[in-house]
């Protein structure tokens, strides 16, 4: 007998407190699997819920019988069956690697987080991190909005803090294929009316570490156009192992071209194969799998050398949940067959541990076999482990490049095309072209205090046949505001300032012509239209508030053709138009070498689908017949300015003087602009043993020569390189060519011509005097 001393009351209570945690254990129990957990989940439903008794009832409870472990069976099936993807990821992913600063009375900045357009998420919330200093004090706040509607204010107080909100996202669907978040900062110091409201002491900030996370089902990507929008900020592009043909290569390239060039940071992944190490760490396994020796043995984290054709077949059917990755496949019979026996060894493992294991696992299997199967598409959506994958044919990726492009992607509604011609149009012979065709959208826009507009857009991707713009008329109009200053308009391309407008703010059109200087240029260019008003009339009279400007759809672009200049700027549109790349043939056996090729593609201009890939063989020389870019290969006839002799390299300026000679580097390339016969071109070089390795994209600057980092351009040189045509009647005057030539000369016979000038001057004077005096 136990004595109790008083304390049963105690006791019974304690006990119904134990009773009711069991149920409660068992309704979260009961909550719906969760992508990518390690927790093993009810085979069947749980027991609905029952009241616990009253804490006073003697009535004891029995423990109710722990959930059934998941079995391999039930585990494999629903690795087949589960579509869900789980997407995570920050603002430095979509290249915003530096804090997002907003600072002023009113600063705003929005942000457009990719999602999947026309499918519906779940799961989705935004971790926004940052911090805040407040040195000027005032009233202070911040407001986050997603999708134009406002998700909560907070103020802010102290010297000092920081920001750390958890923000729910709907899963409504969005057909543009962007979340809009919006980040909005107020900081008013002023006691006084329309006092000074400007201050630098009063900043919030916004991290790169902010994280946007949230989740899909890959059964609702059925086209390419939807493919695309739910490509991760590092889409893999998986190519075969060993040596590659030229065809795989020449895919290769141009699909990851065409990735960067759409702001996406491409990655070059190997098929693995047995005997191959592969990383693990992200692999989450339940239980049940986790009880498969071939699932087993990516149980452990870290790096893992694959055994067996049937742990190759696990890894891939491991694909959701961390293991083999692919966004881009190019299609080749070696990789087919590779992927096609690893399935089946896996097969056969299961069958051999139970039937009913592989009888899970025959709808994967089916899955995995019908995307094998021959077709006579060239681009295609299959699906691997319950992952959307674009299929790309080897033979058609020039056509594949073309189709991917901004102009056309949009169209492909289909899950598979056979794509025979795709490119941009050749705009040789035009003299204009609308500024909405460089990427901008023409339109009506409130502004308060400033309101750009901008268009983003490629020498190549919209500017082929060889023309650049040298001129841009752009028409704007603004309506009136209450206060008494007209608004200003700025043109700015590529953070250069062409021109800029007071306008008479009345609502008619008003033209701004500003020229373009060579200078202003890129492969990559972003024209902004920024408007500017002063938000308050004299005085605080009206309260301020935004009134439309207009970019009109009558500005144009006037193109020309572009300069036969011996440099970056002279080559890219030629590039643009029609270029060769050649490599060399160990490139072939080296597929590193097309993550070099991808950025030297990007940053020279080179529109993919127009370009042609030449091979040659290792220390062959080739001579072009049109613009070039030719990567660490010997090329004909070519002049050279640059030398490199292993990790030795001497540069030489316009008058054959040495600028340097410096040996022992490595880790370092150097691109020229050279021209062959009268083909002109770029040469890029590897200095040393090691080639840098560019993990973010650049763009050349103006100059023929530039060195390369791991971080992109380090210095570019312009060493004044001559026109390559020469101007018409040059030799029939040389009087003019001289004063051409000789800069210390020109001045001094322009004063010998202000002498001749002012002495006949003198000389008239005198026989006008001498005529009147005489009788």
């Amino acid at each position: 007998m136990i004595k109790h001393n008083g304390h049963l009351p105690v006791l019974l209570a304690l006990a119904a407190m134990a009773q009711t945690c069991l149920v409660t254990g068992a309704h979260a129990q009961a909550q719906p699997p969760q992508v990518r957990t390690a927790q093993a989940q009810p085979t069947q439903s749980p027991a609905p819920q029952t009241a616990a008794p009253p804490a006073t009832s003697p009535q004891t409870t029995a423990p109710q019988a722990a959930p059934a472990p998941e079995t391999p069976t039930a585990a494999l099936g629903r690795l087949a069956s589960d579509r869900a993807i789980t997407v995570t990821l920050n603002l430095e992913d979509l290249g915003i690697d530096r804090p997002i600063s907003l600072w002023g009375m009113d600063a705003r900045r929005e942000i457009f987080l990719p999602v999947p357009a026309g499918v519906r998420i779940r799961d989705a919330q935004i971790k926004l991190e940052g911090r805040y200093l407040r040195g000027d004090g005032g009233h202070t706040t911040y407001v986050v909005s997603v999708d134009g509607t406002p998700q909560f204010s907070r103020p802010v107080d102290g010297d000092k803090g920081t920001v750390s909100e958890l923000l729910p996202i709907s899963g409504d669907i969005r057909p543009t294929g962007f979340v809009n978040l919006n980040l909005a900062w107020s900081s008013v110091i002023s006691q006084e009316l329309c006092g000074d409201e400007r201050s630098i002491g009063n900043i919030l900030e916004f991290d790169p570490t902010t994280r946007f996370t949230y989740t899909y089902n890959a059964s609702d990507i059925r086209d390419l156009a939807t493919a695309w929008s739910a490509l991760p900020p590092r889409p893999v592009i998986l190519i075969p192992p060993g040596d590659l043909s030229k065809a795989t290569y020449d895919a290769a390239w141009r699909i990851g071209t065409v990735l960067q060039q759409a702001g996406k940071l491409p990655r070059i992944v190997v098929m693995p194969g047995v005997g191959q190490e592969v990383d693990t760490s992200g692999i989450v396994l339940s239980p049940g799998l986790a009880s498969l020796p071939a699932f087993a043995a990516f149980a452990g984290g870290g790096r893992h050398r694959i055994a067996s054709r049937a742990e190759l077949g696990a890894y891939i059917a491991l694909a959701r949940q961390g293991g083999f990755s692919a966004d881009f496949i190019i299609e080749d019979p070696a990789l087919r067959d590779q992927m096609d026996q690893a399935v089946r060894a896996l097969e056969d493992d299961l069958r051999g541990g139970s039937a009913d294991n592989a009888s899970a696992f025959a709808p994967l299997r089916a899955q995995l076999m019908a995307n094998a199967a021959q077709s006579d598409d060239n681009i295609r959506l299959v699906t691997i482990a319950g992952k959307p994958v674009i299929a790309i044919s080897a033979q058609a990726a020039a056509q594949a490049s073309g189709v991917l492009s901004d102009l056309w992607r949009q169209m492909l509604v289909v899950p598979a095309a056979n794509v025979r011609v795709a490119t941009t149009p050749d705009f040789s012979g035009v003299t204009s072209i609308d500024l909405s065709r460089l990427g901008g959208r023409t339109g009506t826009f409130d502004v308060l205090a400033r309101g750009d507009w901008s268009a983003t857009f490629d020498l190549g991707t919209l500017l082929g046949g060889g023309r650049v713009p040298s001129e841009f008329l752009v028409d704007v109009s603004a309506s009136p505001s209450a206060g008494d200053s007209s608004p200003i308009a700025s043109i700015t391309l590529n953070d250069y300032l062409l021109g800029a407008r007071r306008l008479s703010a009345n609502g008619i059109t008003e033209r701004i012509p500003v020229q373009v200087p060579r200078y202003a240029l890129a492969a990559r260019n972003v024209l902004k239209i920024s408007f500017q008003r002063q938000p308050m009339s004299d005085r605080c009279r009206e309260t301020p508030q935004a009134f439309p400007v207009a970019v009109l759809p009558s500005s144009r672009a006037v193109l020309v053709d572009a300069p036969a200049t011996i440099d970056f700027f002279g080559a890219m549109p030629r590039l643009a138009t029609r270029a060769n790349v050649i490599i060399p043939q160990s490139y072939l056996r080296d597929p590193k070498t097309l993550r070099r090729v991808i950025s030297l593609a990007v940053a020279s201009g080179v529109t993919p689908e127009r370009a042609i890939l030449t091979v040659a063989g290792d220390g062959a020389e080739i001579t072009p017949d049109g613009a070039f870019l030719a990567i660490d290969t010997r090329v004909g006839n070519v002049t050279s300015k640059v030398k490199v002799e292993g990790s030795r390299l001497a540069i030489n300026g316009s008058n054959e003087q040495t600028m340097l000679d410096v040996g022992s580097l490595t880790n370092l390339g150097v691109i020229e602009a050279v021209t062959s016969g009268r083909q002109i071109g770029l040469v890029y070089r590897t200095i040393g043993a090691n080639a840098p390795e560019w993990k973010k994209p650049f763009l050349l600057a103006a100059g023929d020569i530039s060195l390369l980092t791991s971080t992109g351009p380090a210095v570019t040189l312009d060493t004044n390189s001559a026109t390559l045509t020469r101007e018409t009647g040059a030799e029939s005057d040389p009087f003019s060519n001289f004063l051409k030539r000789g800069p210390a000369w020109g001045p001094a016979a322009v004063g010998v011509a202000i002498l001749l000038f002012l002495l006949f001057v003198v000389l008239a004077q005198r026989a006008r005097r001498r005529t009147r005096e005489e009788p």
